[in-house]
């Protein structure tokens, strides 16, 4: 597993950060999880890497994003940063809604299916938190030092917005994580 980081070698940036991720167990449970992308930003192109298909770049390929050139490189990174970003808040309201309802189903009958969902779920909590830190850090390093991306006065808008939304994920998760562990608490 990378870790997020960011590095600039001659006029070549790297940038890797984690994405979320979703995926279905075998009796159709929502698995969250992270995955790093590595954005290669050079003079000349924009290369993206991921080991997975994801809906993030599915998003840019299916021209979901506004304003989308791959020749501004500093805009497309930033814009992948931001959508990623929105992707760990959507991720975790569906988390947030699975909990309630795990939570009306265990006030009704106590089982252990519900219970093994929420440790997965609470698991899927740290690795978010995790991650979305670890892409905080890359996003404070990009917002301190310009000579990684070229960034232009929207850029610097953008960027502002990318750190915002990260930060609201990060508080979101540590929120849905403290009260998960209280309703574990609870249930056992």
């Amino acid at each position: 597993e990378e870790r997020s980081r960011i590095e600039k070698e001659d006029n070549n940036t790297l940038i890797i950060v984690d994405i979320p991720t979703v995926r279905h167990d075998e009796e159709g449970n929502s698995i969250y999880d992270t995955i790093p992308i590595g954005m290669i930003v050079m003079p000349d192109c924009f290369v993206t890497i991921c080991l997975e298909e994801n809906p993030i770049f599915e998003r840019f390929i299916n021209q979901r994003i506004k304003e989308f050139y791959t020749f501004k490189k500093t805009r497309f990174a930033l814009q992948l940063l931001y959508t990623i970003s929105t992707y760990y808040l959507r991720y975790l309201k569906q988390i947030n809604r699975k909990t309630i309802d795990l939570e009306h189903q265990l006030n009704k009958s106590m089982k252990n299916k519900e219970i093994f969902t929420l440790l997965g779920l609470e698991k899927s909590l740290v690795y978010f938190t995790t991650s979305l830190k670890a892409n905080k850090i890359v996003i404070q390093k990009l917002m301190r030092n310009s000579t990684f991306l070229k960034m232009y006065e929207d850029d610097q808008d953008l960027l502002e917005d990318v750190l915002i939304e990260n930060k609201q994920a990060i508080e979101m998760a540590e929120i849905y994580s403290h009260i998960l562990s209280g309703m574990m608490n609870t249930f056992s």
